[in-house]
């Protein structure tokens, strides 16, 4: 090995002065330098040139034993510990793969980051009369978790947007506004909500034309074709109801309806189920909405949904069902005291 190092290094040093640090005599490197090679040796360059030219085929990829396999397949006996030995001795490795660590998206500077959508809610209630009808609404715009800085989620707390809807037959009067709800605030505090709003300072008007046709409210558009619903219904058959949210028109269509298989959603039973699928469409946008929606009929009553389905993408599926074992707020417009409070707030609002 020493008389390698010495062959290898012949330009750059002196033959005398590498005997000397390597503690050889020159005449056994000079007479090494005429012997002709092993056996051995010449199976080494063989070997090696077979080395290189699979090192070189797998794009300089493979290693001591992928090429170790790749040999012994062509019929080259040899031992993955000589291989080993000759691609360190000559300086062939393999080329390392850069490892792959996930990167989430970087915030650039200056950029208001995009809200957190989860955690929202909305309270929605339509009152229908003989000549009108009112319509309030309230829907988190934002949470403590997606504020703009944590100094603003612990000290404002999340953004509301709230409306109050009067819609005559021909008109429609709306009042709109956003308030900043206390820190913690969540759907199971209505209350504190409604104060707030019953001290907002700003509520801005808009009286538009009543589309004819148009229902009040998706709540009650929803009910009256589930009211109408038949399993039997022909597939081109789709009933459709318009109806108006917040000035826009949207169009509700029910796509099919099927008796459900079983009469169980989560603990509860019943005797008859029946399953919708849906379609909503914003007249202005063109954005489609799909959801679905299990219900006991009642063509001669009000007919609630007992779960609903909503699935945006593939990967993403909400699921809302009634379930008598969670322990959940009763509705705030069957309290008269919070009812009187709900309609103080819109008469303001109007004013």
């Amino acid at each position: 090995m020493k008389y390698v190092f010495m062959a290898a290094h012949d330009g750059e040093y002196g033959v005398k002065r590498m005997c000397r640090v390597l503690d050889v005599k020159r005449s056994g490197y000079y007479a090494w330098r005429k012997r002709k090679p092993s056996t051995r040796e010449q199976a080494n360059q063989a070997l090696l040139g077979l080395i290189e030219a699979e090192h070189a085929k797998s794009r300089k990829t493979y290693g001591s034993p992928r090429l170790h396999v790749a040999l012994r397949r062509q019929g080259v006996r040899c031992g993955h510990n000589r291989v080993a030995r000759l691609m360190r001795m000559h300086g062939i490795v393999a080329r390392k793969h850069r490892r792959y660590y996930p990167r989430t998206t970087q915030r650039q500077g200056g950029v208001i980051p995009a809200p957190n959508r989860l955690n929202q809610w909305i309270y929605l209630r339509e009152e229908s009369g003989d000549d009108r009808a009112d319509v309030f609404a309230v829907r988190s715009v934002t949470d403590a978790e997606s504020a703009a800085s944590p100094t603003e989620a612990a000290l404002d707390g999340p953004l509301f947007n709230a409306s109050c809807a009067a819609i005559h037959p021909t008109v429609i009067d709306t009042s709109v506004t956003t308030v900043t709800a206390g820190p913690g605030l969540t759907y199971r505090a209505v209350d504190r909500l409604l104060d707030t709003l019953a001290t907002a300072p700003n509520w801005t008007g808009q009286r538009i034309a009543r589309p004819p046709g148009a229902d009040v409210g998706f709540l009650t558009t929803l009910s009256a074709l589930m009211a109408t619903a038949e399993p039997s219904q022909a597939a081109l058959a789709r009933p459709m109801r318009r109806y108006i949210y917040n000035n826009v028109l949207y169009d509700l269509t029910m796509l099919r309806t099927e008796a459900a298989e079983s009469g169980k959603v989560g603990t509860a039973r019943f005797p008859v189920l029946w399953r919708s699928d849906f379609a909503v469409r914003n007249r202005t946008t063109g954005h489609v909405t799909r959801f679905a929606a299990t219900y006991v009929p009642n063509p001669h009553g009000v007919t609630r949904p007992v779960q609903i389905i909503y699935q945006p993408n593939w990967w993403l599926k909400v699921e809302l069902r009634l379930d008598d074992s969670v322990e959940a707020p009763p509705d705030p417009g069957r309290d008269a005291a919070t009812l009187r409070r709900i309609h103080n707030i819109c008469a303001v609002s109007a004013e």
